[in-house]
């Protein structure tokens, strides 16, 4: 199944989002004086659908949005503007709070610290036995123990039984990553939001992670959405990747086209930047300005104009529109789609 950015009001998507923004009021300062209704935006109009075992990767720089819109999509933040469909049901504002607790039984988050995300004074066993407790799971202690157990040997921390009385600073990052899992799938959930799952942890143990996230989801046709700054982790495990600029989607597509084919400016940019141990191989680098506008004042039109080695009038004067160039590959630059996709940048011009 394909990830899609045009929500159609169809029926089976899991997660479906309508020109979603998020603004946060700018405060005054000493050093600054707030201006009347000035806000920082931090998502910026987004559409998003994606139906039972969609996984869709996030990426962009520091700043650009991607933890936002994770919490957009689990409801640790409420939305300015925008729609919000979750399994068919509008959870755009959510009032009461057995609405909330039915969203978050089917709605979890792999936290990017397993550090920080479990507290030091529970065991294995509380921890992943609190959302139980919450949700009202289980007849007894014995049946929540049990779902505790078939949690742990779900993400292969065997014998579970060895694990049960074992505190965090008992245990290895990777041992930890594979709790916090164990905690949002003991639930049974339908979507899963993972920011950065593997940053924190050693490379040695990354690979192990990754490859259980995968099996996981598969098995379980879970959809999932992987925020993360690196690009190969998103190859391996999302069909389609969106990348993010200053709170808007610029490009979205298959992850293999993005990473072997990528159209706006800014995605060249990204991909040129991966590591290959072969120069030859080395995408066309565009040299991006180190200037980022604030989000506070955005300017007219492209968002990328400031940085943007190739920027014309057009860019300027009109707002750029995320459109199809071609076998679902979405792109947000008038100066690309005036080409059909076929435009290429060389000696620093458009051509």
């Amino acid at each position: 199944m394909a990830a899609s950015m045009n929500p159609k009001g169809e029926d089976g998507y899991v997660v479906e989002l309508r020109k979603i923004k998020k603004e946060y009021p700018v405060r005054q300062s000493l050093f600054r004086k707030k201006k009347q209704g000035q806000c920082l935006t931090a998502v910026n109009g987004v559409d998003l659908c994606l139906k039972e075992g969609d996984s869709l990767g996030i990426a962009g720089e520091s700043g650009c949005g991607k933890s936002t819109m994770g919490r957009l999509l689990l409801k640790l933040t409420e939305s300015t503007e925008g729609e919000y469909l979750f399994n068919g049901e509008d959870v755009t504002d959510l009032r009461s709070k057995e609405e909330m607790l039915k969203f978050r039984r089917q709605a979890q988050l792999v936290f990017q610290n397993p550090f920080e995300s479990l507290n030091p004074r529970f065991t294995v066993q509380r921890s992943i036995m609190e959302p139980l407790t919450i949700h009202g799971i289980g007849s007894s202690t014995e049946e929540r123990l049990g779902f505790v157990k078939e949690a742990l040997r779900k993400v292969n921390l065997q014998p579970a039984e060895s694990f049960l009385e074992k505190y965090p600073h008992q245990m290895s990052g990777g041992q930890l990553q594979r709790v916090v899992l164990a905690r949002a799938l003991v639930l049974k959930p339908i979507f899963l939001v993972a920011d950065e799952p593997v940053s924190m942890l050693d490379v040695s143990v990354r690979a192990g992670v990754l490859n259980l996230m995968k099996e996981i989801a598969e098995e379980m046709r879970l959809t999932t959405v992987y925020i993360s700054h690196d690009l190969s982790l998103l190859q391996y495990l999302c069909d389609h990747t969106a990348i993010m600029y200053l709170g808007q989607i610029v490009e979205y597509g298959k992850t293999e086209d993005i990473l072997t084919k990528p159209l706006h400016p800014y995605s060249k940019a990204l991909v040129a930047a991966i590591p290959t141990l072969d120069p030859s191989k080395r995408p066309e680098e565009v040299p991006l300005s180190n200037h980022v506008p604030s989000p506070v004042d955005l300017p007219e039109g492209c968002l990328l104009q400031d940085r943007c080695p190739y920027v014309g009038n057009a860019c300027r004067g009109s707002e750029q529109v995320l459109t199809d160039v071609g076998d679902g590959h979405l792109v947000r630059c008038d100066l690309v789609c005036a080409n059909n996709g076929n435009l290429k940048f060389e000696g620093g011009k458009a051509v």
